[in-house]
């Protein structure tokens, strides 16, 4: 096989996996800092994790935010692996996950180029855009 996708909680595997992703895209390729980055909340979320010939490639996260809304959060692809559905199929698996917790719904901060991909999975934007890390985002939502 030359690619999978896991799901894990409290796994420093999983968290170091994600961490190669992130300091990729968000610090190297967007200019994020550590700090801003690496939150404290990795440990406490729910990580996914995309690896193709044996690499992780993509990521993203979940959390609990309130009794049944979680929060996806810090997704990511390496540049030389987008565009081939990855970051598709994560949340596919990720929406599942959260379905199978018995969630009612899914909230997000997408940067704003990222809305069309969040969008086409069924993700509606939520108020004005705002600035978070130097980026403009906005809130979207998705009703399970």
């Amino acid at each position: 096989m030359t690619d999978d996708v896991y799901i894990s909680l409290g796994d420093q595997k999983a968290v170091r996996d994600a961490h190669r992703v992130r300091r990729v895209v968000f610090q190297t390729e967007q200019g994020i800092s550590s700090t801003d980055d690496f939150d404290g909340k990795d440990m406490e979320a729910i990580q996914v994790i995309y690896v193709y010939l044996g690499k992780p490639v993509g990521t993203l996260r979940l959390r609990e935010i309130k009794p049944n809304t979680w929060k996806l959060e810090r997704m990511a692809v390496v540049p030389a692996s987008r565009g081939k559905g990855i970051a598709s199929t994560m949340m596919q698996k990720a929406i599942t996950h959260i379905k199978s917790l018995k969630a009612h719904e899914v909230v997000l901060d997408a940067q704003q180029q990222a809305v069309g991909l969040y969008a086409k999975h069924g993700f509606c934007v939520e108020g004005d855009v705002f600035e978070e890390v130097g980026i403009p985002h906005v809130t979207m939502k998705l009703l399970l």
